[in-house]
């Protein structure tokens, strides 16, 4: 839900840990604790070193990181607040890094507000909170968002089962630009244990032009 402007168009990858063909099936009424990647649990601070290629050819390496910012004050509400940091290089050229922020509610920590750094905003309006837990199977919305400039933002997550006890977490998020036409899709994918750790990940982004961008993290 980031759409930050140095990394819009690329995928994160990093394949799950453990589990061969022969891993005995995560019980689908295992509870697991949910990894909320919009307003993070207070103290949370992941972060992925990443390295791939995209298919017009060009190298990809750097850092993705998640972190909570604590609570705060935006507009002239009381938020908590999660930055998504990226510090990408592309081929040869120095690193450069990109902010997005959210805001959410401190209790329910529903996503409110999106910043990026150079200060565009959007707001939700429908606000939808993610629960703390979820078994295999269950699914629901994100905060639909609309922006400064006319364009809008809709989510959906939901919980797959996977094996050695272990479960994907997907959000999905689909754009719309000013005039209603579709201006990209995001997939985040996280490799979870029962506590809501995350194992590994999975981000993808596609551009309306069909760029994408690989790249692998750990």
């Amino acid at each position: 839900m980031y759409k930050i402007p140095l990394v819009i168009f690329f995928t994160l990858v990093v394949s799950a840990c453990g589990g061969g063909s022969d891993a005995p099936a995560t019980d689908p009424n295992t509870i697991f604790t949910l990894f909320d990647m919009n307003v993070v649990k207070a103290g949370t601070n992941k972060s992925f070193t990443i390295s791939g290629s995209d298919t017009a050819g060009l190298t990809y390496t750097g850092t993705v990181s998640l972190v909570d910012r604590g609570l705060t004050t935006f507009m002239s509400q009381s938020v908590r607040r999660t930055d998504f940091v990226a510090s990408i290089a592309v081929g040869n050229s120095g690193f450069a890094t990109a902010t997005d922020s959210v805001y959410g509610d401190p209790s329910t920590r529903a996503v409110l507000f999106k910043e990026d750094d150079t200060g565009f905003t959007c707001t939700s309006s429908t606000s939808a909170t993610i629960p703390n837990t979820a078994k295999p199977g269950d699914f629901g919305n994100t905060s639909s968002l609309t922006c400064a400039d006319g364009s809008t933002e809709t989510g959906a997550w939901r919980l797959q089962a996977l094996t050695n006890g272990q479960a994907k977490l997907i959000y999905t998020f689909t754009y719309l630009d000013s005039l209603g036409n579709p201006d990209g899709t995001e997939e985040y994918s996280y490799i979870i244990d029962t506590s809501g750790n995350v194992l590994s990940a999975v981000f993808t982004f596609n551009d309306p032009s069909g760029l994408v961008v690989t790249l692998n993290a750990n």
